[in-house]
């Protein structure tokens, strides 16, 4: 499997920017109900860094980054859109955020990126509040270095368990059997939420 570290070591830097721009688009974008699961991506790059196809030292603090930006541009978005919000999100992730949110209060921003779906959610949520953007970023900065930091160092301790070949093997599973089909399930599962409040809209008018 020399080639895939071939591949990264020549497009360089492009590669962290890719993997950084899929966990932003998850936290931070409207249609990050459809990119695959950030823990997904932390714990197989984590996995790939044990190898060296991925330095850690890069990883990590990119990773962070695109984080800690998602969680603020989502809630700028969430700001500007107000109540508005909450018909752009499918209502299931909606519900599991608001149920979160009950529980924990603005600490849920700690846990937050822990759990698929309201991480993305919640940065909207809290922006169509009006939360205090002071407390919201003090609380994301954490939450997102919990989750990034973990869930790759997971990984990273993971692939130094098991041989190289594993990890590869691992990591081409992992695409084929989860982060394929979980792509095509969100996908179909936003666009029918679509389908169903334009019918909705219509109906109305």
């Amino acid at each position: 499997m020399d080639w895939v570290q071939g591949f990264v070591a020549d497009i360089g830097w492009l590669a962290y920017l890719a993997f950084a721009g899929l966990l932003f688009a998850e936290t931070g974008l409207l249609i990050g109900f459809v990119v695959p699961a950030g823990d997904t991506l932390l714990i197989t790059l984590g996995m790939l860094a044990a190898t060296g196809t991925l330095r850690l030292e890069y990883l990590i603090p990119s990773m962070y980054v695109a984080a800690v930006a998602g969680h603020a541009v989502g809630y700028w978005i969430g700001h500007a859109l107000g109540p508005a919000v909450r018909s752009k999100v499918p209502a299931v992730y909606y519900q599991k955020a608001e149920s979160a949110h009950a529980k924990y209060g603005v600490l849920v921003m700690l846990v937050a990126p822990l759990i698929t779906g309201v991480r993305t959610v919640i940065p909207f949520m809290f922006g169509a509040m009006r939360v205090p953007f002071a407390q919201f970023f003090a609380l994301s900065l954490v939450g997102s270095a919990i989750w990034v930091f973990g869930i790759t160092l997971l990984g990273y301790f993971l692939g130094e368990l098991i041989p190289k070949w594993m990890v590869y093997a691992a990591v081409f599973t992992i695409v084929a059997l989860i982060v394929l089909p979980d792509v095509y399930r969100n996908l179909r599962a936003y666009l029918e939420a679509k389908r169903i409040k334009g019918q909705e809209s219509r109906a109305e008018s």
